[in-house]
This record gives C-alpha cells, sequence and structure tokens, in this order.
C-alpha cells in the first residue's frame, strides 16, 4: 500500500519523510498563499521533488468553506488554479477540496456545486475530508 503523509504548519524534512517510507505528501493551498508555513511554497514542492516525493495538493481556508455553494467553488477554483500554476503543477492533476466537516444529507448538494464549480475553472476537482 502506498502512503503519503498530510502535514500543515510543522514542516518534516522532505529526506525524513522518504526516509519513514513515505512515497509523497499532502499539502495546502489557500488564502494564505504565499504568506505563511500552512501553504507549500516553490522552494519547499522543489524540495520534495528533489528526493522524489509526489505531491498532492488540497485547498483548503475554513472547515465549511464548500457551504458557500457554486459561486464560493468558482472563486475558490480560480484562486487554487492561479497557486497551482505559480506551483508548476501539471494541469491535469486534480486539486482536492477539503471538506472538514460532517456533511448533512440536506448539504450534500451545495458541497456538489461547489465541488463541480471548483472544477469547472481548472483542474480536476476531488474531495478530501472526512
Amino acid at each position: 500500500m502506498t502512503e503519503v503523509v498530510d502535514y500543515s504548519y510543522s514542516h518534516p524534512s522532505p529526506q525524513s519523510i522518504k526516509d519513514a517510507g513515505f512515497a509523497g505528501v499532502v499539502r495546502y493551498l489557500g488564502w494564505d498563499f504565499g504568506n505563511g508555513p500552512r501553504c507549500i511554497s516553490p522552494s519547499e514542492r522543489d524540495g520534495l521533488l528533489g528526493v522524489g516525493l509526489d505531491i498532492a495538493l488540497v485547498w483548503e481556508t475554513t472547515a465549511n468553506m464548500t457551504l458557500r455553494g457554486a459561486a464560493g467553488g468558482s472563486v475558490d477554483g480560480a484562486e487554487a488554479n492561479r497557486q497551482a500554476d505559480v506551483l508548476g503543477f501539471p494541469v491535469d492533476s486534480p486539486i482536492y477540496v477539503a471538506v472538514d466537516f460532517d456533511v448533512s444529507d440536506a448539504q450534500l448538494a451545495v458541497v456538489d456545486a461547489y465541488r463541480t464549480a471548483f472544477g469547472a475553472v481548472g483542474r480536476p476537482c476531488l474531495v478530501y475530508g472526512k
């Protein structure tokens, strides 16, 4: 089984991740891109790729951001794709959207509208969460 590690504020060295047996990392995009330690930076990307680790990108701003529906998904998708372009992320690779709360049956259509609109502005969109 291939395993990846997800981290945000802590930054283990790429070599220590590789030495621990992980094949890749899950890293974040968000409104704080380029302004803090939570989101991946181009230099971090270079270090990860330099030791042969794969990278998956997840867009997350708040736990319930997907409840903003299609309008929110369009705005967030455009920004996430811009950030992925800065990182040189392949255009056919998905960007995941974090769903960090328990979605009720009544909320499923709104979350799906967000996901659909997010993916309509660029890279494919998949859900990452509970």
